[in-house]
């Protein structure tokens, strides 16, 4: 028991690093042949990456300075074989299996040309390792072309050994150098002619192995076929029986449904007729709210359109009166600024009487100050008359300021007449121009209060414009819901119409149904004889499809 189970841990070891340069995806676009071979390929490939560095290391070991060169040259050679897995993981495979072949022949070559040579026997190993290189390459070699260059590429490789190395190590001319030289070249011969024999046999015995697996696979897959039909027909006559059965269960639910829908047919007839009574009825009522419903619109259109004048001649009384307003606003500021200036005017006539009652006064003084002068002359004359010649001189002057006291009198005395008749008219004015300014504030408060009536009369037809516009819109809605309640009302009425004509049709189609119902319950005796005539036959084909399927798995 542990050797069976070690060799399945080491093929189980193998096949897992097989299928890091080998993928089981990779075996589906091979043919067979290439699909055993590949195997070999990455197995030979491995072995003889781990073979030659250790007989290199070996000997090394057992003697540095003979050896150091092979060892060296043999670790370099490792690459090919790497490279060849790389190429085998890239699904490069006849590449790989070249490299291959050429890393084993290459390794071959140091063998020969880098391990010191002490006899004839040597040549011995040369000859082993050169049909152990053609073994290998028989078994990695994809192609018949490639077991032909490996050997004569061999056959070069064991001539120059010969000349280049063993002769001049050795000394060729002996007899025995000569016969073990060409023994072990008829030796390759010979292993190269088997190994080409042993290659076609192989082609052959895997031809005939391909074409009996075909054989067997068609013949396998005709016969899962069989089977498969075999259980399906087995399947479908079990189905059958099933729904044979079912179909006569089935049959007597079938045969009370259409004694139960015969009934209600006949029930479906005589509630179709009083309905059609009913309906008429209801058709005419449609009609009476159909007419009803058309002249309620026409009347609403007729509304909308009042309200649609109204409210343009309400804009245009609120548009004049906002005109007006701006013109009584003119006339108001026009009034106040009048009131202020016949104030002004007052204030000028007072101030003009105020100096007219100055100079009225001053024309007093000027009158008194005449007198007194005149008085002043009169004495001045009197006493120039007393001073005879000598005052003749100063009673002329006294002559003339005396008539000059006069004439000063007489003029104030006009002057103050002229005043108190000015100062009579300057009152008379003022008072006009205070009754006048009375009635200018009181016109213009006057105004001022139509102004203001004026105001609320335009926020009054703002609010009854907007409520006209709402008016109208709401009008318009209402007539658009009142044509669309028409087109519904006409939409029932001819649905309500429509329904009449199809209780007419199902009271007749409930007539026949009827009479179809009556009939078919009259044939359904056939069909129940037909569903068991059917339900036998499934019977009977499962029992011989159940046969059958034994019969199949007994061979199998």
């Amino acid at each position: 028991m542990p050797g069976p189970r070690g060799g399945k841990s080491g093929d189980g070891g193998f096949v897992s690093i097989l299928r890091v340069f080998f993928h089981e995806s990779d075996k589906s676009r091979l043919n067979p042949e290439l699909e055993r071979r590949i195997p070999l390929l990455v197995g030979m490939d491995l072995l003889l990456l781990l073979y030659f560095p250790l007989t290199a290391y070996l000997r090394f070991k057992a003697e540095p300075e003979a050896y150091r060169n092979f060892f060296v040259a043999i670790l370099a050679t490792e690459m090919v074989f790497i490279a060849s897995l790389a190429l085998v993981r890239s699904a490069r495979y006849n590449a790989a299996s070249y490299i291959g072949s050429i890393g084993t022949l290459v390794n071959v070559v140091w063998i020969g040309f880098l391990i010191p040579l002490s006899s004839a026997a040597d040549l011995y190993r040369m000859g082993l390792y050169l049909v152990g290189g053609l073994v290998a390459n028989t078994l990695v070699s994809f192609e018949k072309r490639q077991h032909h260059i490996f050997f004569g590429l061999a056959s070069v490789v064991y001539l120059a050994f010969i000349l280049l190395k063993a002769a001049p190590a050795i000394g060729g001319g002996s007899g025995d150098f000569v016969s073990i030289a060409v023994s072990i070249y008829l030796l390759l011969i010979a292993m190269f002619v088997s190994l080409s024999f042993l290659i076609r046999l192989n082609s052959s015995l895997v031809g005939l192995a391909f074409d009996a697996q075909a054989a067997s696979a068609s013949r396998a897959e005709s016969l899962s076929r069989l089977v498969k039909a075999t259980r399906e027909a087995l399947g479908l006559a079990r189905e059958l029986d099933t729904a044979s059965e079912a179909s006569r269960a089935r049959s007597f639910e079938i045969r009370d449904n259409l004694a139960n829908l015969g009934s209600a047919a006949r029930s479906l007839s005589a509630d179709a007729a009083g309905a059609e009574a009913a309906n008429k009825d209801v058709v005419d009522r449609a009609r009476v709210v159909k007419a009803a419903v058309f002249d309620e619109n026409a009347l609403l259109e007729e509304t909308s359109s009042a309200l649609a004048r109204i409210a343009s001649k309400v804009r245009e009384l609120a548009r004049l009166a906002a005109e007006r307003k701006d013109a009584v606003e003119q006339v108001i500021v026009t009034s106040e600024r009048q009131s202020k200036n016949l104030g002004g005017l007052k204030q000028g006539v007072e101030r003009v009487r105020t100096t007219s009652s100055r100079v009225l006064g001053a024309a007093t003084g000027i009158g008194d100050l005449s007198e007194k002068t005149s008085l002043l002359a009169m004495n001045a004359s009197i006493e120039a008359a007393h001073a005879g010649a000598m005052g003749k001189g100063f009673a002329v002057i006294s002559q003339e300021v005396r008539k000059l006291a006069e004439d000063t009198k007489n003029e104030t005395e006009r002057i103050a007449e002229a005043l108190s008749e000015s100062d009579l008219a300057v009152h008379t004015q003022s008072e006009a121009v205070e009754r006048f300014a009375a009635d200018t504030a009181n016109l213009a408060r006057d105004v001022r209060s139509t102004f203001d009536a004026l105001g609320v009369i335009i926020e009054g037809l703002a609010e009854v414009t907007r409520e006209a516009s709402d008016l109208e819109r709401m009008a318009g809605n209402l007539v658009s819901l009142s044509r669309k309640a028409g087109d519904k009302v006409d939409g029932v009425s001819k649905s309500v119409e429509a329904g009449a004509a199809n209780l007419v049709s199902v009271k007749e189609f409930s007539i026949k149904l009827a009479s179809s119902v009556e009939a078919i319950l009259e044939g359904f005796s056939a069909i129940e004889a037909a569903v068991e005539e059917a339900a036998e036959v499934g019977r009977k084909s499962v029992a011989h499809m159940g046969e059958l399927d034994r019969k199949i798995a007994s061979i199998g």
